[in-house]
């Protein structure tokens, strides 16, 4: 009896490059450090508002404590909107000087298959070290520095339900879902 299969085919783009950027980053990335950093930023803002407010005595004492509160709202809103956007930054120079190239996978009830122009394999799903699936993409890491992502936009309802099973059923505590409704 032959399995069913769920064939995906797309083409990288920069929004695909750059979703996987962020999410990437925010896998890597814990709660505590961005409260932490949110929260050292609020600290710094309050000191620099103190400080300008109640101890400068003179017009340069209030610029550095100005400066202050700058640097703490740098620091503060740096994850929420600073590193995004320094992200895009990284992700457009990459893709003006790299090849977009086509990618075509294959996806099974037990394994899948990769067919890419430098790289072909065969996978069963409980080789793979895990898999998380966001809202917009699906980030399976096959080992520790090896990444690939598929791009929801690229595949039907019915072939992500598919797959979606697939991965529950096989990976069970490996495959995470994060801001998916």
């Amino acid at each position: 009896m032959e399995q069913k299969r769920v064939t995906v085919n797309y083409l990288i783009t920069k929004d695909d490059l750059y979703q996987f950027a962020l999410a990437a980053i925010k896998d890597r990335s814990d709660k505590a450090e961005r409260w932490c950093c949110r929260l050292a930023g609020l600290l710094t803002v309050v000191f620099g508002l103190v400080g300008a407010v109640f101890l400068a005595a003179a017009a340069y004492q209030r610029v550095v404590y100005l400066l202050i509160v700058f640097a703490g709202l740098a620091v503060g809103l740096y994850y929420d909107t600073l590193h995004p956007y320094l992200m895009r930054k990284q992700v457009n120079a990459y893709v003006n000087g790299a090849k977009c190239c086509s990618e075509l996978l294959f996806f099974y009830e037990t394994e899948m298959q990769f067919a890419l122009e430098n790289y072909k394999a065969v996978i069963p799903y409980r080789m793979l070290y895990q898999v998380v699936e966001t809202e917009r993409l699906y980030i399976i890491k096959i080992g520790l520095d090896q990444i690939k992502y598929v791009p929801k936009r690229a595949v039907t309802p019915e072939d992500c339900a598919f797959i979606n099973r697939c991965f529950k059923a096989q990976l069970k505590e490996k495959f995470k879902r994060e801001g998916v409704r």
